[in-house]
């Protein structure tokens, strides 16, 4: 993403979204399976009969670094909050320190897709991420917005987003700016 120098309009709608819950909530569930380990070490007597206290501590040894990686990561990325202004003018995308606009004139629509799961009954069919579906109107919008997309030129470009709401709350913003935009 390129900065830009100007800024969008004090108007403008904002919709914040973060990621990592997930993953945060996996970490502690490891710092939790690592603390069984550690009161097997340290209370010898609830641990199972036969069983030596020593496994408690290799065990608790084996999945510290992982949980600690892990809890440190989730918190990273829970913190990083990334966020959508929509104005007059167009699109800000703020994720970290960068920013990247997209004008109006450079989209010929706009779509919210709500995550899907994948089908049951076909096996080649792939789960369908919550996203908000932006049709550009020329080939050059894949160069000028290379970050966002996946390949250099698709047919609509796809910004993912971490669920059914946030998707519902960015489509509701672009279409009380440019309803016209909005299928």
């Amino acid at each position: 993403m390129h900065s830009e120098t100007w800024a969008p309009s004090r108007s403008a709608k904002v919709v914040r979204y973060r990621y990592g819950w997930g993953f945060l909530a996996g970490a502690l569930f490891l710092c939790a399976f690592d603390g069984m380990f550690v009161l097997y070490a340290v209370e010898p007597g609830v641990a199972a009969e036969g069983h030596h206290p020593v496994i408690g501590w290799v065990f608790a040894a084996i999945f510290a670094p992982f949980a600690l990686i892990m809890l440190v990561g989730g918190l990273f990325m829970l913190f990083k909050g990334h966020q959508v202004r929509v104005d007059e003018r167009g699109l800000w995308l703020r994720s970290g320190g960068d920013t990247d606009f997209i004008s109006w004139g450079e989209l010929r629509a706009v779509r919210g897709q709500e995550p899907k799961p994948k089908a049951k009954d076909d096996p080649n069919s792939r789960p369908t991420p919550a996203a908000l579906v932006l049709h550009p109107a020329d080939r050059a919008f894949g160069v000028r917005h290379a970050v966002l997309l996946k390949s250099p030129n698709p047919p609509e470009a796809q910004l993912e987003l971490p669920g059914k709401a946030t998707v519902q709350r960015l489509t509701r913003a672009v279409s009380e700016v440019r309803p016209d935009l909005v299928r």
